[in-house]
């Protein structure tokens, strides 16, 4: 790696002198006249800030120029901290109650002139060095003017169309082994990660359990087989036994197609690559098919079962390919006298579609000819390319790029590398610590927020920040970042010296051992700005913050602690402290009082931690406030003291800087202030003990009402106080969202909460579900549901308990009301006849489940122009009747695709008196998948079937017509002793599931030709009929196989 930690000194000198001429104006308090002092540094910056172009180009390869720049940047850093220092220590003018003494004034004195002679001195020895002064830097510096997304995928696979062939021809021809590894390796950058997620997704592996594994450079061997578990088993798994591990990925290997996809390996001891490769073939009858990732070829060797692939760099006209598309180069006036230039350029990517994406990034906002030659003629391509090899052209496109960044954004980079290699970085976090660290441009204009949110969309345009992808999933997490290796290089080879620990210069800290820092002999605390504690291990914090007198953020996230030490008050310059925890905590966490000295505090996360004992007496003095998370806290007082807890809410009102509040998850009972209102954020999710909401606080979140309307699985809870003349129903009155469950009917006061809600208006919501649980009701449900009239809008209606007899009048012609319903689901009800569903010609769901008392589902619909009864439900595709013992179905049944029947005795014994112009009807869906639960009817007795489409009278006969049944799941039915051999004409049948059928014996060999996925599950004799070993042999061609 080249030396580069000199470029970011233009960046600090920069960021400084601006802090200096706000000082200098009056922007920053101070409690002494130093504007003379101040002038003259500024001065002294400016003589040598002309010069940085070429000094920062020289570092790269000159030493002397290097340790030049690092006392430039040190010095830098030590004024900003000696301003900081000095307006902390300055008293509000309201609070002159007495006169300063003379020692602060001299102290502050003597480190001003300290800093200007320091400064003078480094101005004086650039002299020998003989700098070549720039007018104007070379290459502008890039604004933030289009919005962008991390959808790089179509730049990110431009060419690599026959590598992507030929690796999927290796895996094809070797797909019927038991394990197949094929490596894929190549330098950093080129797209071995890229081309393992196209074979993820690939639709060759659509059958395969597909597992991805991000390995690093850190091997171990229990992580991985636990992320292998966990994805297969859809369960978290934490095993440290070394056997538990193998027990277990043996038994979810067994009999399955699986495709593992392990990204990243660098291990090259042989012993453990061949661990790795035996884990790998653990679980007996298994397809087992890897890819792994790696840089190096003899890894690649040792691991393969299959000749490695090695990944080859890109042609310079696909490099080409991605600028153009970068710059949106066919829309540019001068493209024609710029294409010389940049396909030159493009030839200097080193075939890497990384060096590519940065550098067109970089020239899009370049519009001039002069701009882009100045690029290609850059000084960096020849410093950093002096060995002949992809990875330093890489490495030189990506620091031109890095150069090009405005002196703010150059130094929010730089702040990442603090983070481990292939961290996924919070978002949030991210933008907070850039804030408190002074890292985010002051604007008049946009907030530090929206600030910070155009630096990212800028990382993310530029690749410099990619979104992760759910190991699970694959979705993109977008609120998460991770840096490519080599983009992470570039970050910590800029800022190498203030992430180092052990450097007398280092600014920004990861620890994994924090007794290292306290027990050591130097005073590394003195000049750390951020510090970021993740030990795993149950330690206290016991160590001395005071020395840390620049630090501005605090990381205790993964700190086990139980209490915040009271030395952490000597931290005035401190902006960011999160002392939560990852998971939720029944533990106290001890607030000293000390924590109220911290007055510049802008940022406190305090969630999953307890009770954080002594909060409420320190929150009023933290005025500076703006983000307070206290979720999953279990009170601040004891829960039979609601009157002190409803204080500390309303004390936190009171903070006149606040805007950001998260008080989800909290059990604890309080009333919502009115001076919520003017917060920008505020959660309030899984909190069902909310007493009141004010109006004007539930009219700024329509949408999602700050989380209530999510209450997890059920959705907004309607809770009636005592104290209060209405239920919490009426919350709602403003709300528009897109998805609305309202829980807890029964809890409504009155019948005008209802009327108050104004539901029929709320033209936004599709999916809308009204539930009454158990319990005495205030509000007849007929009345209730009489006013509760969805808007025509919804598409997904669910009722739950609903207790009437009797349908209100909007339910009976249900078309008028629900135009566009696509899905009904009724559960709970007493009803004994249902609304008739044959006039919506959109519906494609039924849900009825346990209503015992409905007798009968009419699907007949009124007569037809020529005299014929019209088809029912034309576009039914998923029909379930549950636990409706009961119920019969006439004339005959509706269609469906899916059709699922459970304890449904009468529904499968109906047989009504059908016309024949009713059930026929070529353009309805054939069934193709039916499932039955708990029958104890005999096959012979499911009269049903004989209405199903294209099925006459005799049931044998017309079991056979049901040609386009693809799945059959039986389920419960005792009554069943065998299944019948014709089961095998029925050729597109392909799934067969069977639980719980206790008297099945055997399986008809006819059925088992065709089979793709059997499953047997509670069939103690079926299931020693399939492991006879003659019958093995009979289904060794079913590609998924399960037993139970």
């Amino acid at each position: 790696m080249a030396h580069v930690g000199g470029v970011i000194a233009s960046a600090i000198l920069a960021v400084v002198s601006k802090q200096i001429m706000s000082a200098i104006k009056g922007q920053i308090k101070l409690q002494w006249n130093f504007v003379s002092d101040l002038q003259k540094m500024r001065s002294s910056l400016q003589t040598v800030e002309a010069l940085l172009e070429d000094a920062e180009r020289r570092s790269i390869t000159d030493q002397a120029v290097r340790l030049w720049l690092g006392r430039l940047k040190d010095t830098m850093y030590e004024i900003s901290d000696m301003i900081d220092d000095f307006e902390v220590n300055t008293e509000p003018a309201t609070q002159k109650c007495c006169p300063p003494i003379n020692v602060s004034k001299l102290k502050m004195a003597n480190k001003m002139k300290n800093m200007r002679e320091q400064l003078k001195g480094i101005a004086e020895d650039r002299i020998p060095f003989i700098f070549m002064q720039e007018n104007a830097p070379s290459v502008p510096e890039i604004h933030d003017n289009r919005e962008t997304t991390a959808a790089v995928t179509e730049t990110q696979v431009a060419g690599r169309d026959n590598d992507k062939q030929e690796i999927m021809a290796r895996l094809s021809g070797s797909i019927t082994k038991e394990i197949t590894i094929l490596p894929i390796y190549g330098i950093g950058g080129i797209g071995k990660t890229t081309m393992a997620q196209l074979v993820f997704k690939d639709s060759h592996f659509k059958e395969y359990s597909r597992v991805w594994v991000y390995v690093s450079q850190k091997f171990d061997l229990n992580k991985i087989g636990n992320s292998i578990i966990s994805q297969l088993s859809n369960c978290n798994s934490q095993h440290t036994d070394p056997q538990m591990v193998e027990n277990n990925v043996q038994r979810l290997f067994s009999g399955k197609k699986i495709l593992i996809i392990l990204d990243d390996l660098w291990e090259m001891e042989a012993e453990k690559l061949e661990r790795l490769k035996t884990m790998l073939e653990l679980g007996e009858g298994s397809n087992v098919v890897a890819v792994v990732t790696t840089r190096e070829e003899y890894i690649a060797q040792k691991i393969q079962t299959l000749e490695p692939y090695k990944l080859t760099p890109l042609g310079d006209d696909i490099c080409w390919t991605i600028i153009k598309d970068k710059t949106s180069f066919d829309a540019r006036t001068n493209n024609a006298q710029l294409e010389l230039i940049g396909k030159d350029i493009a030839k200097k990517c080193g075939g890497m579609a990384l060096a590519a994406q940065s550098i067109g990034y970089m020239l899009y906002s370049m519009k001039s000819v002069d701009q882009w030659v100045s690029v290609n003629n850059s000084e960096f391509w020849h410093v950093l390319a002096s060995e002949e090899s992809s990875s330093h052209q890489v490495h030189a496109s990506l620091l031109l790029s890095y150069r090009s960044m405005g002196s703010y954004l150059k130094l929010c980079f730089g702040y990442c590398a603090v983070f481990p290699k292939g961290h996924k970085i919070s978002k949030e976090e991210l933008v907070h610590q850039w804030i408190a660290l002074g890292l985010v441009k002051p604007s008049k204009t946009f907030s530090d927020i929206q600030t910070s949110e155009s630096y990212i969309n800028h990382l993310l345009g530029m690749s410099f920040l990619e979104h992760p992808k759910s190991q699970v999933t694959m979705d993109v997490l977008t609120e998460f970042f991770i840096m490519h290796d080599l983009v992470y290089d570039l970050a910590r080879s800029v800022v190498a010296d203030e992430i180092d620990i052990e450097s007398p210069t280092c600014r920004y800290a990861w620890l994994t051992d924090g007794r290292k820092l306290f027990n050591s002999s130097g005073t590394p605390l003195l000049k750390i700005r951020a510090l970021h504690f993740h030990d795993p291990g149950d330690f206290q914090l016991h160590g001395d913050f005071s020395p840390a007198k620049c630090l501005r953020v605090l990381d205790l996230r993964r700190w086990c602690t139980r209490e915040l030490p009271d030395s952490i008050g000597q931290l005035r310059q401190l902006r960011y402290l999160d002392a939560s925890w990852y998971f939720r905590s029944l533990e106290s966490i001890r607030i000293p009082k000390a924590l109220g000295a911290l007055t510049k505090l802008q940022y406190l996360n305090l969630s999953d931690r307890g009770t954080p004992i002594g909060l409420p007496e320190v929150i009023s003095k933290l005025t500076e406030l703006r983000y307070l998370n206290i979720s999953s806290c279990r009170g601040y007082y004891s829960l039979d003291n609601p009157s002190a807890n409803q204080s500390f809410i309303d004390c936190i009102g009171t903070l006149p800087n606040l805007e950001h509040l998260d008080l989800s998850r909290n059990d604890y009972g309080f009333s919502v202030p009115e001076s919520f209102s003017s917060l920008k954020k505020l959660n309030l999710e899984k909190c069902t003990r909310i007493s009141s909401l004010p109006e004007n606080v539930g009219k700024l979140d329509i949408q999602n009402l700050f989380g209530l309307l999510k209450l997890g699985r059920q959705g907004f809870y309607v809770r009636a106080d005592d104290s209060e003349s209405s239920s919490s129903l009426v919350w709602l009155k403003h709300t528009n969202p897109d998805e609305l469950s309202i829980v807890g009917l029964e809890n409504v006061k009155s019948v005008e909460e209802a009327r108050i809600i104004r539901l029929m208006e709320k033209h936004n919501i599709e999916k809308l579900t009204l539930n009454w649980r158990e319990g005495v009701s205030s509000v007849g449900h007929m009345v209730l549901l009489t006013e509760l009239v969805p808007p025509p809008s919804v598409k997904d209606l669910m009722i739950v308990g609903y207790k009437g007899v009797i349908f209100p009048h909007w339910l009976m012609p249900m078309s008028r009301y629900l135009p566009n319903l696509v899905s009904l689901a009724l559960w709970n009800l007493p009803c004994s006849s249902l609304p008739r569903f044959a006039q919506l010609p959109n519906l494609r769901s039924i849900v009825l489940g346990n209503m015992y008392n409905l007798k009968e589902f009419d699907t007949s619909c009124p007569m037809g122009e020529d005299g014929a009864n019209e088809f029912t439900l034309p576009k039914l595709e998923y029909l379930k009747l549950d636990n409706c013992p009961k119920l019969m179905i006439k004339p005959c049944p509706p269609r469906a695709v899916f059709m699922f029947i459970s304890r449904g005795k009468n529904v499968l014994s109906s047989c009504g008196n059908c016309a024949a112009s009713t059930v026929a009807s070529s353009s309805s869906p054939p069934v193709s998948k039916l499932k039955v639960e708990y029958s104890e009817l005999p096959l012979r007795q499911w009269r049903l079937l004989h209405h199903l489409p294209g099925l006459s009278d005799e049931l044998d006969k017309n079991l056979k017509q049901l040609t386009q049944l693809q799945s059959l799941s039986l389920d419960m039915c005792n009554a069943l002793t065998s299944l019948p051999q014709w089961l095998g004409e029925l050729t597109l049948l392909k799934t067969l599931k069977i639980r719980t059928c206790e008297s099945i014996t055997s399986l008809p060999e006819s059925i088992l030709t065709n089979l793709q996925e059997l499953r047997i599950q509670c069939c103690p004799q079926l299931d020693e009929w399939c492991k006879l070993k003659e019958n093995q042999m009979k289904l060794a061609h079913i590609k998924e196989m399960f037993f139970y």
